[in-house]
């Protein structure tokens, strides 16, 4: 008898253990205390709130993730170590738009816990940083309206000519004569001929 409690009692002791290395909170939210942030000397710190439920078992791991290459927050979710809500700092160090997520995972020998959530914040660039980019920017279409002005128009040849050559470096362009819409009636014995800017009608031969 005494060998079968023992047994028992063991058996009682390890189900104990596992129960508590799974039990597990749940995450329900994640907010950051500012939706946009601005660099400043290259640098943005947003503070993020993990929220969920736990008890005071509970034992579970949790992952934060930046979206900007950075290594994740990790932490754990005890009584000892503290219950939700938990807060991050995170620093970005560039703009753009981050998608922030708090998983459960493992975290050392602490199973994950239940649930994720995520939330986005975005980083812009300095006021200073985005008027440099303006004028730069309107700059170049000065410079580019400027250097279409500066392109010559082709020359106008008189009524009754064409143009026939233009160099647009020099300037220099000459006119001929436009051949008639319609060709030149020629009396009998005669046709019609064009050469060199010359029109007419001559005997055939």
């Amino acid at each position: 008898m005494n060998g079968k409690w023992k047994l028992l009692a063991l058996a009682a002791l390890i189900a104990g253990c596992f129960a508590n290395a799974q039990a597990a909170g749940n995450i329900t939210k994640i907010e950051p205390n500012t939706a946009t942030a601005v660099l400043q000397d290259g640098k943005a710190t947003v503070k993020f709130t993990v929220s969920g439920t736990a008890e005071e078992g509970d034992n579970c791991g949790i992952y934060i993730e930046y979206g900007d290459g950075d290594s994740p927050d990790t932490r754990i979710i005890n009584q000892k170590e503290g219950l939700f809500p938990r807060t991050f700092d995170h620093t970005f160090t560039k703009p753009g738009g981050f998608s922030v997520k708090a998983n459960g995972q493992r975290v050392r020998q602490t199973f994950g816990c239940n649930g994720s959530a995520s939330t986005f914040v975005t980083i812009t660039a300095p006021a200073a940083q985005k008027a440099a980019a303006a004028a730069k920017a309107a700059e170049a279409a000065q410079k580019g309206a400027a250097a279409g002005k500066a392109a010559p128009a082709a020359p106008a040849c008189p009524d009754g000519w064409q143009l026939a050559s233009y160099n647009r470096n020099s300037g220099e362009f000459s006119c001929s004569a436009k051949a008639p819409a319609a060709k030149l009636a020629c009396g009998p014995g005669t046709a019609y001929f064009e050469k060199g800017g010359t029109i007419g009608c001559r005997r055939g031969k």
